[in-house]
This record gives structure tokens, sequence and C-alpha cells, in this order.
């Protein structure tokens, strides 16, 4: 997932994905409270599009990052209907998987 908060542009891998927003897992932090919009490359809906705003930071030591990286949480203010679709999809498996105990 790429992202842009002003003039600071990175990318990272999300986590914790939910309707009402995310959490990205990468070093470069933008600010507390920034506006952000963020894309995603899905190969089954093509480009999703979110906008939102950093609602959380987490740091970690540099002597941790590989294990336990940081990143930052949004909560969205709005996204595009593929993004909803996808977080269907993974509800949808998610909710199989714990059903089936593969979880």
């Amino acid at each position: 997932m790429r992202f842009s908060a002003g003039e600071r542009n990175g990318s990272g891998f999300a986590s914790d994905i939910s309707a009402r927003g995310l959490f990205l897992q990468c070093n470069l932090l933008p600010a507390h409270g920034a506006e952000i919009e963020l894309a995603i490359n899905d190969t089954t809906r093509g480009k999703l599009r979110c906008v939102g705003r950093v609602v959380r930071l987490k740091t970690t030591h540099r002597s941790a990052v590989v294990i336990n990286p940081g990143g930052f949480g949004v909560e969205l203010a709005s996204a595009s209907e593929g993004y909803y679709a996808l977080v269907a999809a993974l509800t949808e498996e998610d909710a199989k998987g714990r059903a089936s105990g593969a979880l």
C-alpha cells in the first residue's frame, strides 16, 4: 500500500483493516493528525483509494524494527467502493477460517 501525507510519500503493509480504518506498518511516519491519501493495488478490484487522518503512531526502537515494525493508524473519511468490497471479502474469509478452526 502506498500513502502520501503532504510532502511525505511512502509504502507499507496494511493490517487491522476495517471499514472505518486500518493500521499501516512502515518506518516512515507522518505527523499525528495529518490528512493522508492511501492507494491499494488489488489484483481483483484494481486501484483502491482512501482518504483519512492519522490517529495513532507506533514507534519502534531501531534495534527491533525488523521484528516489530512501527506504523500508524488511519481513521478513514472516505474510500472507494472497491475498498469496502475488499474489507467484506477479508471479513468473510476470516470468518470461514475461524469456523473451520484454521486460525
